[in-house]
């Protein structure tokens, strides 16, 4: 492999030898004997990892397009559903109403219905 390309096998190899060695609770020398691995090769690749770290972090981040839509969900205002007449009619059919309504025309509307009704019985 020519110098300076990266071996993406080789760094995954002493990330997870890394992990092992901090788990296991051996010192590097203890570790880098029991798995029959140079000293010199394994600081050289903390190095190099620690390195490509510290780059990682450093990159600067793609910004993220713009979505193109954006999700919208629509909540009922609790005020405006409170703020409202109820009128239970006849064969459990209900009326709502603004409370802005004047009383006048909601007098009006409910003889309307009172008249009707009486029309169809």
């Amino acid at each position: 492999m020519a110098r300076g390309q990266r071996d993406a096998a080789r760094g995954r190899f002493w990330r997870d030898a890394m992990r092992r060695r901090k788990a296991s609770g051996l010192t590097v020398r203890a570790f880098c004997a029991q798995e029959r691995l140079t000293e010199t090769a394994y600081h050289a690749w903390r190095r190099t990892l620690r390195a490509r770290d510290q780059e990682r972090r450093q990159a600067p981040v793609p910004a993220a397009p713009a979505p193109a839509f954006v999700p919208v969900v629509v909540q009922a205002d609790r005020r405006a559903a409170e703020e409202h007449v109820v009128i239970d009619l006849r064969g459990g059919r209900v009326m709502r109403l603004p409370a802005s309504m004047p009383a006048d025309r909601l007098a009006a509307i409910v003889r309307a219905i009172e008249a009707a009704e009486e029309g169809a019985a």
